[in-house]
């Protein structure tokens, strides 16, 4: 038996006890068909109220807070543990999709609105209206029914980034993405075309390989990554779900100081830490919210995992089984911890 005990916003609520067995709510189990004997003690905190589509967590190591979005709700929020409070800001004109940090700045971010990376001004210490300065690039061009999706920096400030068709009765047109980066002259480059869903993107500690996931296929590639000309290479699959049986797809991913991946399962209510190195599944986290959508570390030693999840179009069933669908989650005391996330390279004449 273990227990693990619910904060929701800013508030103690109720204890959960849990047994890790296949029916437990939330457990900590090595692989899908075995159940592990916990031995450590985790928590699961709420920290946001539920969105239509949470994704891509921030952490702002200067601010000690959690930055993220409701890409249909057109909203990006910020999360401050030290208050409990969270705060959102309206920005609209499409679909806000990621919110990252800029080099040098602390109110200073690039946010993706549709098709475009957008440098915007923001002081979350209040709900209101981001300051958009500047549309810094435009991706797929050449395309009217895409949009972005899941972005990351790497070590040199350079922003990666893909898009994915549109959406047509809960099912995206395949094979219509692309994965781009930009770098401070803000010109896109595009590496890979076509892809369906761009997801996930993660660097080893060595910054020599790159992590890549392209929903739809169910695996996760990783590829040489030459951080000095910003190029990839020589694309292997570290990670197939179907050699472990399991349902959803990846989503968004992160990695740990020991290499290994912590991959968001959409649609199917866990986060997966991976071993890539050797294919291998560690072990899984069962939280209560079926469309886990993206991880990230925060915290001030980097050791909260944040997961964001969705809401949006679940059944009045999983409504009622799975109430805190769409909120943001803090996981402690996982033994592990991330790194400092990179923020954009803007060159100053752009501030």
């Amino acid at each position: 038996m273990n227990i693990v005990t619910v904060k929701i916003l800013g508030f103690w609520i109720f204890t959960l006890i849990i047994i890790f067995d296949t029916a437990s709510m939330i457990r900590i189990q090595e692989n899908p068909n075995e159940i592990m004997n916990a031995t450590s003690d985790f928590t699961i905190s709420v920290v946001s109220p539920p969105l239509l589509l949470g994704e891509g967590p921030f952490w702002s190591s200067e601010l000690q807070k959690l930055y993220f979005v409701d890409i249909i709700g057109e909203k990006i929020y910020s999360y401050d543990p030290n208050s409990e409070q969270t705060v959102s800001a309206s920005v609209g004109n499409g679909p806000i999709t990621f919110i990252i940090g800029v080099e040098n700045s602390i109110d200073n971010f690039i946010i993706g609105i549709g098709k475009n990376v957008t440098l915007i001004k923001w002081n979350d210490n209040s709900d209101k209206i981001p300051s958009i300065i500047n549309t810094l690039a435009t991706i797929d061009i050449d395309r009217s029914d895409t949009r972005l999706n899941d972005a990351k920096i790497d070590s040199h400030g350079r922003f990666w980034g893909g898009t994915m068709g549109k959406e047509i009765n809960s099912q995206v047109t395949p094979n219509r993405g692309s994965l781009y980066s930009i770098d401070q002259h803000l010109v896109p480059k595009k590496h890979l075309s076509p892809v369906s869903i761009s997801n996930g993107i993660a660097w080893n500690i060595e910054y020599n390989i790159m992590y890549y996931i392209d929903s739809p296929t169910r695996k996760i590639t990783a590829f040489e990554y030459d951080i000095y000309n910003g190029t990839i290479s020589n694309p292997r699959i570290v990670f197939d779900f179907d050699a472990y049986n399991l349902t959803g797809v990846p989503d968004g991913m992160t990695i740990d100081k020991d290499n290994n991946l912590w991959v968001a399962n959409y649609g199917a209510g866990r986060v997966l830490n991976i071993d890539p190195r050797h294919g291998k599944l560690l072990r899984t986290i069962e939280i209560p919210s079926q469309r886990v959508t993206s991880v990230a570390f925060g915290g001030l030693f980097l050791d909260i995992l944040y997961i964001t999840t969705a809401s949006a179009d679940i059944s009045l069933e999983e409504k009622k089984s799975k109430p805190f669908s769409g909120c943001v989650f803090a996981v402690r005391g996982l033994g592990v911890c991330g790194f400092t996330p990179n923020k954009f390279k803007l060159h100053k004449s752009e501030l």
